[in-house]
Parts: structure tokens; C-alpha cells; sequence
């Protein structure tokens, strides 16, 4: 993990799908993905992520650049990219292609753009009975990296 994925952390908090799709990147399908080598990174003179919500300063190369990998890479970076706002994917079109490993990010992705990972147990019943609520976890949770 580089300093530059822990700004992007920083720059997409809070916005659930955004998290979901750095974090995606953050962890492949190739190493380095957030990394200032990239095409589809960029920095200004402090080298610090201020992009706004200009998410097509990074999606764009991003798709350019993965449009000749194989398939399950590119299928991964459509999710990513589709969460970034991007273009939407056919769920029917891009699960098929994903391999195992890139499958169990994309579905903890999908979890946590939900918003799963902030849901509680609270029922009627239980905050009648004066019973506080707790977290009750990721619905799929991001596998170790």
C-alpha cells in the first residue's frame, strides 16, 4: 500500500460506492493500481490528491489503459470504474468473467457501496424495548488483502 492509497481513502470518505471503488483498486487487480506511475494518476505540484469530484480525470486513462488486459482484470476495472460513476455495467455481462478472487472483492465492493457495513440490528420490537442497536457488520466483507 502506497501514501497516494491512503489519500485517495482520505479524498473519497464518506461517499460509500467511491470507498468501495478505491478500495477495489487499492487491492488489484494489479499491483500498484493507485500508485503515481500509473497513467491514470495525477498529482498537482504537492502531490497530494485534489481532483474535487472530478472522477474522469482517473477513470478515463484508467479505462483506456485496461482496455487489452485479460478479461477478469477488465471486467474488475468496469465494476471500479461503474462505482466511480462511471459508465454502468451489465451485472449479467461482467460477474461471468471475474475469477474467483476478483469476484470475492467485487462482491464485498457491492456490500460496502450499500452501505451493509454501517447496518444495524435495530427492529421495532427492540428500540421498543429500549434495547440500543449495534452493528451487525459487512453483509460480505472485504477478504484479507
Amino acid at each position: 500500500m502506497t501514501d497516494r492509497t491512503q489519500e485517495f481513502r482520505a479524498w473519497v470518505r464518506g461517499v460509500y460506492a467511491s470507498e468501495a471503488a478505491v478500495e477495489m483498486l487499492a487491492r488489484g487487480p494489479r499491483p500498484g493500481m493507485l500508485d503515481d506511475s500509473r497513467p491514470w494518476i495525477e498529482a498537482n505540484g504537492n502531490w497530494s490528491v485534489d481532483l474535487g469530484d472530478d472522477y474522469d480525470v482517473i477513470t478515463a486513462p484508467l479505462l483506456t489503459t485496461s482496455a487489452a488486459w485479460p478479461t477478469s482484470e477488465r471486467a474488475y476495472v468496469d465494476v471500479a470504474v461503474s462505482l466511480l460513476g462511471g459508465d454502468p455495467v451489465q451485472l449479467d455481462e461482467v460477474l461471468p468473467r471475474l475469477t474467483r478472487e476478483h469476484l470475492e472483492v467485487v462482491l464485498a465492493a457491492m456490500a460496502h457501496a450499500s452501505g451493509s457495513h454501517d447496518h444495524t440490528d435495530a427492529s421495532a420490537e427492540l428500540l421498543a424495548a429500549g434495547a440500543s442497536p449495534s452493528r451487525v457488520g459487512a453483509a460480505y466483507p472485504w477478504p484479507p488483502a
